[in-house]
């Protein structure tokens, strides 16, 4: 498991930074806390006539402030995909009573 601060230091292209970054950013915006981020091995490949950058990405918080992260990443200007989504129950005496762990995706052309 990487560091999500180190994580920047393992990203050579432009378009991996910008969305890290990117993610950081919304998740500030919505008072989410982030766990981890982890690249999938499929960083960077080449699709066809585009690259597909993926994270799988564990944050916590309440039920609304997920919410807010999911509709903030479905309406970023960077198109972006949410390829996986899960919810997990922690309890409710917890400040941030749900995890999240999804899977995001970016699409670019070289």
């Amino acid at each position: 498991l990487v560091n999500i601060n180190d994580l920047e230091l393992l990203l050579d292209g432009k378009e991996e930074i910008e969305l890290l970054n990117r993610v950081r950013e919304i998740a500030a915006e919505s008072k989410v806390r982030v766990t981890s981020m982890t690249p999938i091995e499929e960083w960077g490949k080449m699709r066809r006539k585009y690259k597909k950058f993926s994270l799988n990405i564990s944050f916590e918080g309440t039920y609304h402030l997920l919410g807010d992260f999911v509709s903030k990443v479905e309406n970023s200007e960077k198109v972006m995909k949410i390829e996986m989504l899960e919810f997990i129950p922690k309890g409710t005496e917890e400040e941030f009573p749900l995890q999240c762990n999804l899977t995001l995706s970016i699409f670019s052309v070289p």
